[in-house]
C-alpha cells in the first residue's frame, strides 16, 4: 500500500458525511468530476472499496467506516 496523504484523507473524511457525491461537490465546492477521480485514486491506492455507489447516493462499505 502507497503512503496516503493527509490532504486524501482529510477529503475522504468531509465526503463521508454527505449522501452522495453530488452533495458533497457542491457543498465542499469541488467539481463532481475531480471529486470521484479523487475518491477512485484513493480506492486504487487502499486496494479497497470504500464507498458503494448508485445513480442517487452511496453508502461507505465496513472498509470506509473503517477508515
Amino acid at each position: 500500500m502507497e503512503d496516503i496523504s493527509f490532504d486524501e484523507l482529510a477529503l475522504f473524511v468531509r465526503l463521508s458525511k454527505f449522501r452522495s457525491l453530488t452533495e458533497a461537490s457542491s457543498k465542499l465546492n469541488i467539481p463532481l468530476a475531480t471529486l470521484s477521480r479523487k475518491l477512485k485514486n484513493l480506492e486504487h491506492r487502499l486496494n479497497t472499496r470504500l464507498v458503494e455507489r448508485n445513480s442517487h447516493q452511496f453508502v461507505l462499505t465496513k472498509s470506509g467506516k473503517s477508515t
